[in-house]
């Protein structure tokens, strides 16, 4: 019973310091390089623990089927069914999976093993997971985990390249406004070149999506330098 309850009391505590301040625009390599774990699960079950005597939602227990080693993309994990704990409120960065459906879900492993979620990971419906973000997760992501990402807004981004600011940094440009369907995120990595240079790695849909980001803003009034 004092194991359990310490188990608890480490879980809130964890999830008060995940929670303490909101989200910054993270691209899913970011997220995949600084998780414990990343894996590819069908969720099964939800259960709810509630705040005593209330009918406040304190934390979610989903358990989360995980079919094959290939599904598992980081962390010392087996096949098999997996358990995911995240905050009850979405105010305090907790989130909220359908039974059912099948998932892309990062976070911390806790010495004993707990797994923990939040709404600052990856976490998606894998339906959602586009082609180059799967082969991200698949090899590409960890191939650029020793770079960086440096986030520019507007004018901050005046005589940028799409190469580094320094070796190990690539500038990631933003709108004024937080764009989910961000073209850096979508379809490139932040990957070395053969000088050992970090730099996106460029492709056909990433340029499509810059220019037509590009056409859009000018249309409204923003500028977008790519």
């Amino acid at each position: 019973m004092a194991l359990a309850l310490l188990v608890v009391m480490v879980i809130s505590m964890v999830m008060k310091q995940l929670s303490a301040s909101s989200c910054a625009p993270s691209h899913p390599q970011e997220k995949f390089c600084r998780a414990d774990f990343v894996l590819r699960g069908r969720v099964l079950e939800e259960e709810l623990t509630y705040f005593p005597e209330t009918d406040m939602v304190s934390e979610k227990t989903y358990t989360v089927s995980v079919s094959k080693k290939g599904h598992i993309f980081k962390g010392e994990l087996t096949c098999g069914n997996v358990t995911i704990i995240t905050s009850g409120s979405d105010i305090t960065s907790g989130v909220t999976m359908e039974t059912e459906k099948e998932y892309v879900i990062s976070g911390i492993a806790l010495p004993d093993g707990t797994l923990l979620t939040t709404s600052c990971e990856f976490v998606m419906p894998y339906s959602m997971v586009n082609s180059h973000q799967r082969r991200g997760l698949r090899f590409k992501y960890n191939q650029g985990c020793p770079c960086k990402m440096r986030r520019c807004y507007g004018d901050d981004c005046t005589m940028m390249s799409d190469w580094s600011i320094d070796g190990d940094t690539c500038l990631w440009r933003h709108t004024n406004v937080f764009n989910p369907n961000d073209c850096y995120s979508k379809y490139t990595y932040c990957l070395n070149n053969t000088l050992g240079v970090c730099g996106w790695k460029s492709n056909r849909m990433f340029e499509d999506c810059v220019l037509d980001d590009s056409t859009r803003l000018t249309m409204t009034g923003e500028e977008i330098r790519v």
